[in-house]
Formats: C-alpha cells, sequence, structure tokens
C-alpha cells in the first residue's frame, strides 16, 4: 500500500495497538493482587507433581500474551521510525529486560506485583497515548480527520524528530515536533480519559487489598 491507503492502514494499526495497551493495563491492574499468588500456586502444583511439560506451558502461557502486545508495539515502532532502528530498539530492550530479571532474581525473593504493575501500566498508558496521537496525524494525512489547526507550535529546533533522540521519542511516546490541533486535543483528551477510569478502578482495588491485608494482621 502506499499514499492514503497507507495512511489509513497504518492510522488503524496503531489506533487497535492503543487500544489493546490500554486493555493491558486495565486488566493488569485487575488481576495484580492475585496474580502473583496465582502463578506462584501453579509453578508449585508443577513442581509438586515434576511435570516439566506443565511448567513449560505455564511460563508460555503467562508471557504469550506480552509477546503479541511487543509484535504491535515493535510493528508500530517500524512504521515510525524504519525497521533497522527498530531491530536494534527491540534487542536492546530485551537485553535489559533480560538483565533486570537476572538482577531481580539474584538479588531478592519478594517484587511487589502490584507496585510493578503500576508502574508498568503508567508507561504503557503513555505509549497508547503516543499511538493514538500518531494515529489521528495519519488520518490528518489522509483528510479522515482535520488538522484544524495544521501546527499550533514547533519544537523541532529544540528536538528535532528526525534526529537520533527524536526518533526515539518518537518510537516511544509518539513525539510529534509541530502537531495539529486535534492532534492534541485526542492525546490529552485520551490520558484525562483513562487517567479517570484507571483512578476509579485503582481505588476499589486499594481498598480491598487494604481489608484483606487488615484481616490477615488480626
Amino acid at each position: 500500500m502506499e499514499g492514503r491507503a497507507e495512511e489509513i492502514f497504518e492510522g488503524i494499526f496503531m489506533l487497535m495497538a492503543a487500544l489493546l495497551l490500554t486493555w493491558m493495563v486495565f486488566w493488569m491492574r485487575r488481576q495484580a493482587g492475585a496474580f502473583s499468588q496465582e502463578l506462584g500456586g501453579n509453578v508449585a502444583s508443577a513442581v509438586t507433581l515434576g511435570s516439566g511439560r506443565a511448567l513449560f506451558f505455564l511460563a508460555f502461557l503467562a508471557v504469550g500474551r506480552e509477546g503479541l502486545e511487543l509484535a504491535f508495539f515493535l510493528t508500530i515502532s517500524a512504521f515510525s521510525s524504519g525497521a533497522w532502528l527498530t531491530i536494534f530498539g527491540a534487542i536492546a530492550g530485551l537485553s535489559v529486560a533480560a538483565l533486570l530479571g537476572i538482577l531481580l532474581f539474584t538479588t531478592t525473593r519478594r517484587l511487589s506485583v502490584r507496585n510493578f504493575f503500576l508502574v508498568t501500566n503508567v508507561l504503557l498508558i503513555l505509549f497508547a497515548a503516543g499511538l493514538v496521537a500518531r494515529g489521528i496525524h495519519e488520518f490528518n494525512e489522509a483528510g479522515l480527520v482535520p488538522t484544524v489547526v495544521e501546527n499550533i507550535w514547533d519544537t523541532n529546533h529544540i528536538l528535532n524528530e528526525g534526529s537520533t533522540t527524536g526518533s526515539v521519542f518518537v518510537a516511544l511516546f509518539g513525539y510529534n515536533g509541530n502537531p495539529s490541533l486535534t492532534e492534541v486535543i485526542f492525546y490529552f483528551g485520551y490520558l484525562l480519559l483513562v487517567w479517570i477510569l484507571f483512578y476509579k478502578a485503582v481505588i476499589p482495588i486499594q481498598r480491598r487489598d487494604h481489608k484483606i491485608e487488615t484481616k490477615e494482621l488480626s
């Protein structure tokens, strides 16, 4: 595809990826309290039964969903930054993730899954907001969404989106040095909506977890 068809395809794909990331954020937030105990229980059962196959499939399914999310994100990154930069970033990111996993495994036996998910959820929300903005940018170019104001500011003289650092921000957070008004509206509108929904989801979970901890202490 090329021209307008390519812009529409990329815009749709970016919004689909943003939707997937958003769903993942709320799913992880709901499951954070019970996920660690459930996973630990399943691992203990597999080890007790001596089933290496069960342990393998348990690990595979636990990270398979993350692999699908990674595939979406890398595809979008390739649209924004090019194939080679995306490959380099993927290798670097996976290497850092492996190093962090080794450090966590060798230095501590306790990890607050709830706090870990909270940090990763914030990052995923920022990634998704960037995808929404990039999707709207593609729709602007395709003529499906009006720009209203074509460039409401220009920060390329401070951080050029074509530079190496700018390309990283484009790939991760959807940075645009001269965005249209509708890009900015959708970006901050998405952040506001997700924050409201996330806040409403977090408070009941925190109260539930607090009650559970109180009962356990008593």
